[in-house]
């Protein structure tokens, strides 16, 4: 029997159960949070997120969604000292080898900690009456009434020796526990299949250290990217930070491990991009430096599940775990909050399977051109297809291209940030741009030049 006012019980504290739990709160009773771990010292990112200390950022649509679950936070973080720009007039972007031009564009962007970030919304989401947090607790199951609807969460402590195990009631349960998440163990314990899975190996390591922040850096940029090629398979980035901090990150593929030893980091960053090498090799440090890796990107599709429990959902990294170099876990995870809300508002029937299929779009989005890039690298294990390889040609040609159309650096912007498809970039008007300068001259990288405001 649905009450008409449940209680919602949601697995992880992390960005996205917290975004999860704003969202339940319009509609239920209670919302309970658990997190397996105590975070007290909020200037240090918590235990249960290993990449917290590294770059972090919101893409367009991330903060436009933000904004809309919790509005006054942008103005909040950036009176914190985050820094908001204009993602293409405001970044030197470095892609498939070349520098894209740039001018100024509607995608605004926030450049802030995940520490700061994470912070402000967790102290928002918890002023909310209906929400308690309950740290300290980890699920070990999930319980099932005999309709095969979720009715409660099996919880246990993790500030001590193992005890005993305890039920939690619940009427709707979202695992928002990350890339660690035990859903598809879970689920066959009572008999439903694990979902299928699509995995792309990645095996991306990078290094991050922190820099002090003047004025003038990057020529009043507030951020740098550029990314690896089949023939170069390193990257780099340095993002702008609340403080007047910068955060600078070098990755490889396949086996190769960024430094993070301060000299050969800066060698390593001037051998990559000469703006971001310039940036570090003038910059006094503030760190010792942290390293981070990833195997696999790893999407649970939940979306094809044959059969899911009633009032089930899954959220965030425990959905789908991208290649962090990209930016979009953020992101992603605010557009499926933003889908709950919608499926929500049609009532509970049905709604883990209508929630799986309505996020599909926005994750696909990221997939798609997360892996892609990442599959242009031979070494990289996963699926490739003649179509996948097509476009992949088309992106590197618009790529390209973009180093002398603004234009065509915009449009790749906006797909990138989330807010229009991948099939954008095949509109007629934009492959007439690309084949037109596939038959000029080979385009000249971009001069960089300041940007109106520069980095506050």
């Amino acid at each position: 029997m649905q009450h008409d006012r449940p209680h919602a019980l949601v697995v992880g504290a992390s960005l996205a159960g917290m975004l999860a739990a704003r969202v339940l709160s319009e509609t239920c009773e209670r919302v309970t949070v658990l997190d397996r771990d105590l975070w007290t010292d909020h200037t240090r990112p918590r235990q249960g997120v290993p990449h917290g200390g590294h770059a972090h950022g919101l893409l367009s649509r991330g903060l436009a969604g933000l904004e809309e679950l919790l509005p006054g936070l942008t103005a909040e973080l950036v009176r914190a000292g985050g820094v908001i720009g204009d993602i293409s007039d405001g970044v030197a972007w470095t892609l498939a080898g070349g520098r894209l031009a740039s001018a100024p564009s509607d995608l605004v962007g926030l450049l802030v900690s995940r520490v700061a970030l994470e912070s402000a919304v967790r102290r928002r989401v918890l002023e909310l009456p209906q929400v308690s947090l309950h740290e300290h607790r980890a699920a070990a199951g999930i319980t099932l009434s005999p309709s095969g609807d979720v009715d409660g969460v099996e919880v246990f402590a993790t500030d001590g020796p193992p005890g005993p195990i305890t039920r939690i009631a619940a009427d709707v349960v979202v695992d928002a526990s990350g890339r660690r998440s035990q859903a598809p163990a879970w689920l066959r314990r009572h008999g439903y299949p694990a979902p299928p899975q699509d995995r792309v190996g990645v095996d991306i390591h990078y290094a991050t250290r922190w820099f002090e922040r003047r004025p003038g850096d990057l020529g009043g940029l507030v951020a740098a990217a550029h990314g690896a090629t089949p023939d170069t398979p390193f990257g780099a980035v340095a993002l702008a930070q609340e403080g007047d901090r910068w955060v600078v990150g070098l990755n490889g593929y396949h086996g190769r491990r960024p430094p993070v030893d301060l000299e050969e980091f800066r060698a390593r960053a001037r051998r990559t991009d000469p703006l971001i090498g310039e940036l570090v090799s003038g910059a006094t440090p503030l760190d010792e430096g942290a390293r981070f890796g990833l195997k696999a990107a790893v999407w649970n599709r939940y979306d094809r599940a044959r059969r899911l429990p009633g009032n089930f959902l899954v959220i965030g990294d425990a959905v789908c775990s991208f290649n962090p170099i990209y930016g979009q876990g953020i992101s992603v995870a605010v557009s499926e909050a933003l889908v709950l809300r919608d499926s929500l508002a049609v009532g509970r029937s049905d709604l883990g399977r209508r929630f799986h299929r309505g996020s599909r779009s926005a994750i696909a989005t990221a997939w798609q051109l997360s892996t892609g890039n990442d599959l242009a690298l031979p070494a990289t294990e996963g699926r490739r297809t003649r179509a996948g390889s097509l476009i992949g040609g088309y992106v590197h040609a618009l790529l390209v291209a973009a180093r002398t159309d603004a234009h065509l650096t915009h449009a790749f912007l906006r797909v990138s940030n989330l807010e229009a498809e991948p099939s954008s970039l095949l509109a007629p008007r934009l492959a007439l741009r690309v084949l037109r300068s596939s038959l000029g001259p080979a385009p000249r990288p971009t001069a960089m030049r300041p940007v109106a405001g520069g980095a506050s």
